[in-house]
């Protein structure tokens, strides 16, 4: 989701300059108002906008044959700024929506920094530790590592497995709770 919210970002960003800028590469040069809208209905199918990419391909035939599109060329533009607004309010909508996330209190939350652990994972790898039982920590550890963390995270992970290999408990549990802090 994220992801797709910052291909959409990108696609205003990039957007709004070809649109507001259309009209006068079309004037300006044929060959640079052609690369502009193939560019621009491209990018409408990327982000699913299939009928603004047909359209911006028919006005770029139609720019091949020597039609007059200077409307088409206006219109188009308009539609793609209108569409940009669009796009601008499911991404504040989604903005707001990870924001009201955020606000959770923690009793609510059920994962840790590291996403997909549970609390009760992490809880029972710290009351491991607090009891210097390192077998059973490093199973624990096994258990975490069945997902692919960030390389960060990795590397800590390695770290507390050298730390408790060591008895070293105090560090590796420290290195816990930096991050199995809840979210």
């Amino acid at each position: 989701m994220v992801l797709y919210v910052d291909v959409l970002r990108l696609f205003c960003i990039e957007g709004t300059v070809i649109a507001n800028n259309l009209l006068a590469y079309y004037q300006k040069s044929a060959d640079m108002f052609r690369l502009k809208l193939h560019g621009l209905r491209n990018s409408c199918s990327c982000i699913g906008a299939t009928e603004y990419a047909q359209r911006g391909k028919e006005i770029e035939i139609d720019s091949r044959m020597g039609s007059d599109i200077s409307f088409d060329v206006e219109d188009y533009a308009q539609d793609i700024l209108e569409l940009i607004d669009r796009i601008r309010t499911y991404i504040d909508s989604v903005r707001l929506l990870c924001e009201a996330e955020d606000a959770v209190t923690e009793d609510d939350r059920e994962q840790c920094m590291i996403l997909g652990i549970p609390r009760e994972l992490a809880a029972d790898l710290k009351e491991s530790m607090r009891n210097l039982e390192l077998e059973d920590v490093l199973k624990k550890i096994a258990v975490i590592r069945q997902k692919r963390y960030a390389r960060d995270i990795e590397v800590h992970l390695d770290r507390i497995v050298e730390l408790v290999n060591q008895y070293d408990f105090g560090e590796a549990m420290e290195i816990v709770d930096r991050i199995i802090e809840p979210i």
